[in-house]
């Protein structure tokens, strides 16, 4: 099964994306969702799917979406995943180094990294590849 990150999950593509996993939910799931500010829509996704990590574009919205959710029944640890801002500070600049910097923090969430520089790090630095979280 292919665990699917959803930048932009609430504009058209991001939507057709999860039109097309909900067609094939053997084939994916969603572990993610960068939902920016329709937070009608966040709610509606993030209650559907219950993904690893939701992201909104800011704090405020972030805790309206919390609050939305936690009167729907979501559990307390699903609304632990709740992220704004999400991703790593890398000092990214443009739209791709903060895509990448979303993309960092995603796969530190989901294998346990630390975010860590790996020069100096003691043993290996690379986790085995077959494992799942």
């Amino acid at each position: 099964m292919k665990k699917l990150a959803i930048l932009g999950s609430t504009g058209s593509i991001g939507q057709s994306t999860l039109s097309i996993v909900e067609q094939f939910p053997e084939r994916y799931s969603v572990a993610a969702l960068a939902a920016g500010r329709n937070i009608d829509e966040a709610f509606a996704q993030a209650n559907r799917w219950r993904p690893k990590i939701v992201s909104v574009v800011t704090e405020e919205l972030a805790a309206r979406l919390a609050s939305r959710l936690r009167e729907a029944g979501v559990s307390e640890e699903h609304l632990g995943r709740l992220s704004s801002p999400i991703g790593l500070d890398l000092g990214a600049r443009t739209p791709e180094e903060t895509a990448v910097s979303i993309a960092a923090e995603i796969i530190a969430s989901r294998w346990g990294g630390q975010g860590q520089r790996l020069t100096g790090l003691a043993g290996r630095i690379h986790h085995d590849a077959m494992a799942e979280p």
